[in-house]
Order: C-alpha cells, then sequence, then structure tokens
C-alpha cells in the first residue's frame, strides 16, 4: 500500500487514476488519498487528525505502508513547505527510504529539502503522466513496509493526536498565529476599527477551533490571558478531549488501580488454597503412611496415592 499526500488535491486523484487504470505492470498497489495538513488551509487541524487517526487504526489492524508519494505543488513555495514539514514529522526520518517527492525545479531550490534526501528520500520530477507515475512505483516494488513515526507513537507509546511530534509541531505553528492575530485585534481596538477587530476576532476564533480540534487548547492558557474580557466569547467554552482511537492508552488511572486490586485478589485465593493443601498433607504424614495428594488442575483431575514408609 502506498499514501500519496501533499497540496494539491486533483494531482493526488490523478495520480492515483493512472496507476489504478494501467495493467501494464504485474504487480498490484492499494492507494491512500491523504489530505493537506499544512499550507494555509482552513482545516488544517481536523486534516491532520483525521489523517493520523486513519493511519493509527491501519497499523493497529496489522497494515502498513510500502511508501508515501508526497506531490510537492501548491500556491506558493511558503506553503509546500508548511505542508512538507508536518508530513516529515508525520512519518518521520526512519521512513524517509520509502518516501519519493515529486517536485519541480523552481520549487526543489525554495524548498529545505537536505534533511530528508539526507535521510534517503528520494526526488523524481513533478510529472503526473502514465510513464512518470509507473517509474515512481518501481521504486518500491518489493520494497518492506515500514511503520510511519505517528503510528507508533499513537499505537505503541499511547500518545494523544497533540502530543505526537506532528501534533506538537502544528500546536506550535498554531500558537504562533494565535499571537499574530491578539497582536491584530489589540491594534485594531486601539484605531477603533470595527472591520479590523471583526477581522481579528474571527481568525482568532478560528485558530482556537483548531487547537481544539487538535486537543491542545489548554496550552495556549498564556496567551489567552491577553485576550480581552470583552472577546472571552471567543473561547470554546466545552473543549473536546484529545482525539485519539480504540486500542491506545485510554484507561484512567482509577481503572488502572481496579484491575490491579482484581489481580491482587486472585493471587491471594490461590495463596490460600496452597496453604490448605500443604496442611492437609502434613496432617496425612502425621496420621498415616499413605499419602493422598488432591487433584492438581495444571495436571488433570487424576489423583496420586503414595506410599511411605516411616521409620
Amino acid at each position: 500500500m502506498c499514501s500519496v499526500m501533499g497540496l494539491n488535491e486533483s494531482d493526488k486523484a490523478k495520480f492515483i487514476d493512472q496507476a489504478v487504470d494501467s495493467r501494464a505492470y504485474s504487480f498490484d498497489y492499494r492507494f491512500m488519498h491523504l489530505p493537506a495538513i499544512g499550507g494555509s488551509g482552513d482545516s488544517n487541524a481536523q486534516n491532520f487528525v483525521m489523517t493520523a487517526n486513519t493511519l493509527a487504526t491501519q497499523y493497529r489492524d496489522g497494515v502498513r505502508l510500502n511508501g508515501v508519494i508526497y506531490l510537492a505543488d501548491g500556491p506558493s513555495a511558503a506553503d509546500v513547505q508548511s505542508d512538507f514539514d508536518l508530513t516529515q514529522k508525520l512519518c518521520g526520518n526512519n521512513f524517509m527510504s520509502n518516501f519519493v517527492i515529486a517536485t519541480d525545479p523552481v520549487l526543489l531550490v525554495k524548498c529545505k529539502w537536505g534533511e530528508v534526501f539526507g535521510a534517503g528520500a528520494r526526488g523524481v520530477p513533478y510529472d503526473i503522466d502514465y510513464q512518470s507515475v509507473h517509474h515512481v512505483l518501481r521504486h518500491w516494488y518489493k520494497r518492506a513496509r515500514k511503520t510511519l513515526l505517528v503510528q507508533s507513537e499513537m499505537i505503541d507509546q499511547g500518545l494523544d493526536i497533540g502530543q505526537t511530534s506532528a501534533g506538537q509541531a502544528l500546536h506550535r505553528a498554531l500558537l504562533g498565529k494565535l499571537e499574530v492575530h491578539l497582536k491584530d485585534l489589540r491594534r485594531a481596538r486601539a484605531w477603533t476599527s470595527a472591520r479590523a477587530t471583526n477581522t481579528a476576532r474571527g481568525r482568532i476564533a478560528h485558530v482556537l477551533q483548531q487547537l481544539q480540534a487538535l486537543g491542545t487548547l489548554a496550552g495556549a492558557a498564556s496567551l489567552l490571558r491577553e485576550l480581552p474580557s470583552s472577546d472571552s466569547d471567543l473561547v470554546p467554552q466545552a473543549p473536546s478531549p484529545p482525539a485519539s482511537i480504540p486500542g491506545m492508552k485510554t484507561r484512567n488511572l482509577e481503572e488502572q488501580v481496579q484491575a490491579m486490586a482484581e489481580e491482587l485478589k486472585k493471587m491471594q485465593g490461590k495463596l490460600t488454597e496452597a496453604e490448605q493443601r500443604i496442611e492437609t498433607l502434613e496432617r496425612q504424614i502425621r496420621d498415616t503412611t499413605t499419602v493422598v495428594i488432591p487433584p492438581l488442575p495444571e495436571l488433570g483431575p487424576e489423583t496420586m496415592t503414595i506410599r511411605i514408609k516411616l521409620t
């Protein structure tokens, strides 16, 4: 299975169509079209949460990727860099040997690719035609599947989405935007500009919704103290808990203590049973030359009789 990522949704769909429609090669791939998680889009956090949950669910179910195809194209180099930086943290450098970046000469110069190329990623020309698509696919033919960093963090380490490397990076980016918008709001208030005030309020509300979706709204508490009381209505009243999926660590401390108590009770029961067996054997040894060993569950229902000659 391969994942196709990047900012340009139509090109990702075209890439998959070119690969699926052809029968020229004997090997088959399944493809996963994932949304952009960075750039200047309005739903970065929501898209990131959906992407991370999808990848973690697949890993929990035993599905891993052979590779990621990143289509580096967008309205600006800054948008591409923003989306790619999150994608890199989502995948992790250990996955880069299975990572292909399709880009053009301009973005190849303007964006920072050095770290991922040094980690084993491969760059190819940004051409989504029949030959180019299958040239990219041949890079993964019989290539071993690998675990993405976000999959390991969420399933193996039990982290919430906002605690993952990519989640923390997105959280920091959102805090940077929030700080800028708060300054804009104070400036608009000083200018008594209703239009500028409403614009800043709308942008602040949007960033707070993104932080809420990511489950890291509490991390913005220090900045929100700068929010005027007249704008406190912008803060979501009921933050949702950090997004997670079944199979991660979700039990709270009380549940863990209860489980430990139940396990201790079982162990105490086994200890009492063992003590009773020892007492029975001691009585038999004192009273008779015949010792009857009671059935042992681990050995089956048979009873053994041992005759002992006392001196």
